[in-house]
């Protein structure tokens, strides 16, 4: 038993353990996949063949695409001054240097592996979203009111903070399991009945966090899967089946939203009468307020911006100038993580951070890697609603699952993977 773990406990095996730990801990916690991060370091750099690997990472044309955003980050704290905003930033940019030198010259992690992360994370997500179900279930019968049970935030609070940043993990599931489904990935093994239950429950939470930003990126990922499924129809039964699943859909979606959250999705009147005495509360209005002022606040340093972690400080004091009592009492920033780079790092900072996720895009479309494509889709619909490369939730789950899609082992390719894997590469 001792050899037998023994040879289990490899340098392979064990970055499949931590990496596994952190794609567990994603819809629990935003803090301990830090610890995480860090046992993946310790792993890396406790090694015979350090010197060896950071070469190779270093000579990786890949990898310095999320190298030169961090180091972007670095020059531009003498623009802004090392205060405290500007040490926060760069600790939440150490993801663009630590996962590229660890997967781009130590990676274990194959087709198969990967699989094996998305049914980990699977698992982890069904359980969090039960807890949630129960937690809104319990608080319903406690206040005798149904809308305690249906709210976003009441069901997602008792696990994770942001019902938008949860939403981000059940989208890629659905996206995977979609995949599946269409068969638009390389999978020789039908889908269970258990599996088909689990998607049906990720669709139905997913509608109940009512994430505006998942609805967004569902408007551009599901006409392109109509358009692959609907070419692939050979008869009336399937069609009629589609289009029966499509209006169940639609109805269940919109008559949740009218029934329990009215108002939730009034976008055009939240869009209305902006002006500074816009309210906070008003998602959508505040938003493209904030945006708006922050664009005229990086007009005149367009070019280089304020600095590394300035971006926050220069949006309040415009708002402030501005008049906008509400927004500046809830230190509002602009949910926009182009503008906020725009501000922090000016127009060539931005430039170089949106290198990395269209060349992913491009690289992947060259590839037909379907999941890796709406991943990418789905960080930039991210990127446009929120600052997500300020947001741990966010920053570290998309840096860590992108460069597992773009610096996969191909060296050591599992010959049963395709029997199971979800990546179409």
């Amino acid at each position: 038993m001792l050899q037998n773990l023994k040879n289990y406990i490899t340098r392979s095996n064990v970055q499949f353990v931590i990496i596994a730990c952190m794609v567990i801990s994603f819809v629990w916690s935003n803090k301990v996949n830090s610890w995480f991060s860090i046992a993946l370091a310790l792993h890396y750099f406790i090694d015979i063949n350090v010197f060896k690997k950071l070469k190779v990472a270093f000579l990786n044309k890949q990898a310095w695409f999320f190298y030169a955003i961090f180091l972007w980050y670095a020059i531009w704290l003498l623009l802004g001054g090392l205060d405290a905003n500007a040490q926060a930033c760069m600790e939440r940019k150490i993801p663009f240097l630590l996962f590229p030198i660890i997967l781009s010259s130590e990676n274990y992690i194959t087709q198969k592996r990967i699989t094996n992360l998305l049914y980990l994370l699977l698992a982890s997500c069904i359980i969090a979203a039960i807890v949630c179900e129960v937690y809104g279930y319990l608080n319903y019968k406690s206040h005798g009111n149904a809308v305690n049970y249906f709210v976003y935030q009441d069901l997602s609070r008792t696990v994770f903070e942001h019902p938008g940043h949860m939403s981000n993990y059940y989208a890629l599931l659905i996206i995977w399991l979609t995949l599946i489904f269409t068969k638009n990935v390389n999978t020789l093994v039908a889908p269970s009945k258990l599996l088909i239950i689990a998607y049906i429950f990720l669709v139905i939470f997913l509608i109940q966090l009512t994430s505006k930003t998942i609805i967004l990126f569902l408007l551009l990922f599901i006409p392109w899967l109509l358009f692959k499924y609907v070419r692939k129809i050979t008869n009336a039964n399937q069609f009629f089946k589609l289009s029966a699943v499509l209006v169940i859909l639609c109805f269940s979606f919109f008559y949740f939203n009218k029934k329990i959250m009215p108002g939730r999705f009034n976008v055009v009147n939240e869009l209305q009468n902006l002006d500074s005495n816009v309210a906070f509360g008003n998602s959508t209005g505040s938003r493209a307020m904030a945006i708006k002022e922050a664009f005229l606040k990086v007009k005149p340093v367009w070019y280089k911006g304020y600095g590394t972690g300035q971006a926050i400080p220069k949006l309040l004091e415009q708002l402030v100038q501005k008049n906008y009592t509400d927004l500046v009492k809830w230190e509002m920033h602009p949910h926009n993580q182009y503008m906020r780079t725009w501000l922090d790092i000016g127009f060539f900072g931005l430039l170089c951070v949106l290198c990395l996720f269209f060349y992913a895009l491009f690289k992947f479309i060259k590839q037909k890697n379907y999941l890796a494509i709406w991943f990418v889709v789905l960080i930039l619909v991210n990127l446009a609603t929120d600052d997500m490369l300020e947001i741990q939730a966010g920053l570290v789950f998309f840096v860590l699952w992108l460069c597992l899609f773009l610096f996969i082992d191909k060296k050591n390719p599992d010959v049963n993977s395709l029997k199971i894997s979800a990546i179409n590469s």
